[in-house]
């Protein structure tokens, strides 16, 4: 099967040359003879790569240009998106083109019975299903799905896109630094009205433990507190590393 080039030699086959349908048109003929899918319809086309150009020969020999390739995100009879991949932007084609070679090289399969085409992915999944037409063709009509990009606005001034930038910092520090010039490009921030609810959060302290604990004891050696401390690097007079304490709750004495 030839393969993109762009010497004259080595060009891309077709063998269906129907040049009179409606380039508006969501037709797309399915092509055993046609080496890549093709399609005139750039604003079809995603992931776009203009530098990929080739040529395209005719079964009359006529050779026509191929100004890229691309990828067209399409809509599937439940709703689902699919994508077709490696479709070819010929500017002067009028008709869609699938590739069935090119659907066999990517694992898929086909069926064809009493005028019917069956279309199987790889994993088996029937994708398409299309009777023989009067002028002895398979057409499909595929929904295209133009590729859109998503925005995201904010009603955030620069004064809290700063405090962000610096890890929530307060605003009279960065008012601060650009007044000591320590920040290129920092503007003057103003001290918003709001409070910033992570900043609170996360720099929230716990409450303080109570200076007084009441006592549980009514009266001497009622509780007693005990603890071993130790080893101590320097040995007592007596040789010894540990020592354990005795504290009484009532009196407060060791």
């Amino acid at each position: 099967m030839p393969k993109e080039a762009d010497s004259k030699d080595d060009v891309l086959l077709l063998m269906m040359s129907d040049m009179k349908g409606s380039r508006g048109s969501e037709i797309w003929y399915l092509d055993s003879g046609c080496s890549n899918h093709m399609t005139s319809h750039r604003e079809w086309l995603i992931h776009f790569e203009k530098s990929r150009k080739s040529q395209i020969r005719f079964a009359d020999n006529r050779i026509i240009q191929a100004e890229g390739i691309g990828d067209i995100l399409i809509r599937r009879k439940n709703d689902n998106q699919a994508m077709i991949k490696d479709v070819l932007y010929v500017p002067a084609m009028k008709n869609n083109l699938i590739s069935i070679g090119q659907l066999i090289e990517k694992g898929f399969s086909m069926n064809l019975h009493q005028g019917i085409l069956e279309l199987y992915g790889p994993k088996h999944r029937k994708v398409l299903k299309t009777p023989f037409s009067a002028n002895r063709t398979f057409q499909v009509k595929i929904g295209t799905l133009k590729p859109q990009c998503l925005s995201a606005e904010s009603e955030m001034n620069d004064s809290w896109i700063w405090h962000m930038r610096y890890g929530h910092r307060n605003f009279k520090d960065l008012s601060m630094l650009h007044t000591k010039n320590l920040v290129n490009g920092l503007p003057r921030t103003k001290n918003p009205q709001a409070v910033c609810e992570r900043f609170l959060v996360s720099k929230q302290p716990r409450s303080t433990f109570g200076s007084y604990v009441p006592s549980r004891a009514s009266n001497l050696l009622n509780i007693i507190y005990s603890d071993v401390c130790g080893p101590f690097e320097v040995s007592s007079l007596g040789g010894n590393k540990y020592f354990v304490s005795f504290v009484d709750e009532f009196s407060k004495k060791l």
